[in-house]
């Protein structure tokens, strides 16, 4: 069983561990994003960097929960996104705004930005079916290593 004296001292209560569960895998993709929108990489490596962390798989189920989480967001999930997802979000669209010569974003810049991630997304959340379509195609693609 769980115990439930270890979960409050640690993390307040059952709403404090999930926190802390969403938070890890985020903090680990901040990590990984590090400086993907640095001003002397070209676009083609900026948006490379930017979705090269949502095209694999992790081995720690996180891909899972978030999806089940995107498609049914409990107020935790919305408020770990709003807090830690949106800004690198908001970092990628102000990328791809600044390498288009924009000043300010438009609604369909952010829409191109929202379609960038989530067909990387699928693609990763994809890979077993395509695998079992078209067996070892994608096992030697450099771009998912």
């Amino acid at each position: 069983g769980v115990n439930h004296g270890a979960i409050h001292y640690h993390f307040g209560d059952k709403d404090g561990l999930y926190r802390e569960v969403l938070r890890l895998p985020i903090q680990a993709l901040s990590q990984e994003l590090q400086g993907f929108d640095a001003p002397e990489l070209s676009l083609h490596e900026a948006i490379r960097r930017f979705l090269q962390p949502f095209l694999t798989d992790d081995d720690a189920c996180s891909a899972q929960l978030f999806l089940r989480e995107m498609q049914a967001p409990s107020a935790i999930f919305l408020e770990s996104v709003a807090r830690d997802v949106a800004p690198i979000f908001e970092r990628f669209v102000g990328l791809l705004a600044r390498h288009a010569g924009m000043d300010e974003p438009t609604p369909a810049l952010v829409q191109l930005a929202m379609g960038l991630q989530a067909m990387a997304h699928d693609y990763a959340m994809s890979r077993p079916l395509m695998d079992a379509f078209y067996p070892g195609l994608l096992a030697d693609d450099p771009r998912l290593e």
